[in-house]
């Protein structure tokens, strides 16, 4: 039978594999988002540019917040793991 801070220390390791692979998927998204803007933007008119920049815009204000969020609640879950790890 699991202590109490056994049984916590299976939850955050379980949140801990979500958590990371949350954060890959949406790095790996937003970098793929960003390489097909700079892909289209080669040989690009000016105009073509300005609509780029402005999808580029539109992703960095949708994704860094969610990205940032995701890395936060990462490091607070392994600093969790880590605490209940040295209890059990």
């Amino acid at each position: 039978m699991l202590s109490t801070y056994g049984l916590r220390v299976v939850q955050n390791k379980e949140l801990d594999i979500y958590q990371e692979v949350h954060l890959k998927n949406l790095e790996h998204d937003y970098n793929e988002l960003l390489d097909l803007i700079s892909m289209f933007s080669i040989d690009a008119e000016h105009h073509r540019l300005k609509v780029l920049k402005a999808y580029r815009t539109e992703y960095d204000k949708k994704y860094k917040p969610q990205i940032k969020e995701a890395k936060r609640l990462l490091k607070n879950t392994k600093s969790r793991l880590v605490y209940n790890i040295n209890k059990f």
